[in-house]
């Protein structure tokens, strides 16, 4: 979902505009699920000190990009993904035990 549109679908959620207009094709809605039901789970996973601290991630922008979508002012859900999938495989194959 384009930003500006993004910006449009929050303050009319209740509508949930992306289910009816842009999200017929999709089976998961992760925008939603990482805007409302897993926000927790998201800030918990990239706002970890762990997560911050890595040399490959710029911890303001991370902030950001967590931050903006949690609140619906962006869509961020690709960087999302890929900083959450980075993490979850840096913290199984990399981190010490």
């Amino acid at each position: 979902m384009p930003q500006a549109v993004a910006q449009i679908d929050h303050l009319l959620s209740q509508f949930h505009l992306e289910r009816v207009f842009l999200g017929r094709h999709k089976f998961y809605h992760f925008r939603i699920w990482y805007r409302d039901a897993l926000s927790k789970y998201v800030k918990e996973m990239l706002l970890d000190p762990r997560t911050l601290s890595r040399p490959y991630l710029e911890k303001k922008k991370l902030e950001n990009i967590v931050d903006r979508h949690v609140k619906g002012d962006r869509n961020y859900t690709t960087a999302i993904h890929k900083v959450l999938t980075l993490e979850l495989v840096h913290r199984l194959f990399l981190d010490p035990r």
